[in-house]
């Protein structure tokens, strides 16, 4: 595949998902109970460097304010492997009172049976506190995500941190990392909710040695500690939805999904360690109950 100029930043959800079909072990846990209490970026522990290109700086993106080219990137382009099903088309991207919309269409696009999309913010970033106000797709064979990645498009080694809802089960979310071009971890947490039915806020926090996922302000899960090998090179920040291919099938199940279904994300924040910055879970408040 031919990756230049724009299209070179797009290439961030392909890697994510040949890794996890072919290395991703099934682990299931349960969300630990009674949860600590959040802390923001600021009071993390200081920060070592990050590696690859320099991390920048706070952002907010309300995306009821709808599309900003200054600050963000619509993918196009697609993966011809059979792992993937779909290409990512900017025409589905559809921005609202809700949000920036990320919409699935079984209609041909570059070769693929499925027309999908995804959203990046420009940059690159590094450790502190990162928050998605998101409302997942569902149906079987279908994979929404908020994530970082970086990879050797970018002279990096391929890192990245995973909050990936799938579409056959909207009562979980699978929270994975990878350090070096290798799965570090991979497990699949309950959420005690259906992530496809309303709004939550999905965080993480990454620092040196640990990363901690979160929703609406309660730790799912962490791991910590020089054994956990918790990737260092900063990363884009993406946003996606998309459907697999045959060699898919085992993790997502096979596509059936009604036409047009979608995933919404009202907010995408960050804020580096050691800073203090206006944030999504400032203003959105989580369903009660």
């Amino acid at each position: 595949m031919r990756r230049s100029g724009a299209s070179r930043a797009g290439v961030a959800a392909c890697v994510t998902a040949l890794a996890c079909v072919s290395s991703a072990p099934v682990v299931r846990v349960a969300a630990q109970t009674p949860p600590p209490e959040e802390r923001s970026a600021s009071q993390l522990a200081p920060a070592a460097a990050n590696t690859g290109v320099p991390p920048g700086p706070a952002f907010m993106m309300d995306l009821r304010k709808g599309f900003d080219s200054e600050t963000q990137y619509l993918s196009d382009y697609a993966i011809n492997q059979t792992w993937n099903g779909s290409a990512f088309d900017p025409a589905n991207v559809r921005f609202g009172s809700n949000g920036a919309r990320l919409l699935i269409q079984k209609r041909k696009v570059r070769g693929m049976d499925y027309a999908s999309a995804e959203l990046q913010r420009k940059g690159f970033y590094g450790y502190g506190r990162y928050e998605a106000v998101l409302r997942s797709s569902a149906g079987s064979g279908l994979v929404s995500s908020f994530f970082t990645h970086t990879s050797r498009q970018f002279g990096d080694p391929h890192d990245e941190i995973d909050m990936e809802f799938l579409g056959r089960d909207t009562y979980e979310v699978h929270l994975a990392y990878y350090t070096d071009g290798k799965l570090a971890g991979s497990v699949y947490v309950p959420t005690g909710f259906d992530t496809s039915r309303g709004f939550h806020v999905y965080a993480f926090e990454w620092a040196p040695e640990s990363i901690r996922w979160f929703v609406d302000g309660r730790l799912l899960y962490e791991v910590h500690g020089p054994d956990a090998r918790v990737p260092r090179a900063s990363g884009r920040v993406i946003l996606n939805v998309w459907t697999g291919g045959p060699a898919a099938r085992d993790w997502l199940g096979p596509p059936k999904f009604r036409n047009n279904v979608s995933v919404t994300y009202r907010c995408v924040s960050h804020v580096p360690i050691g800073q203090t910055a206006p944030q999504c879970s400032d203003t959105f408040r989580p369903p009660k109950g």
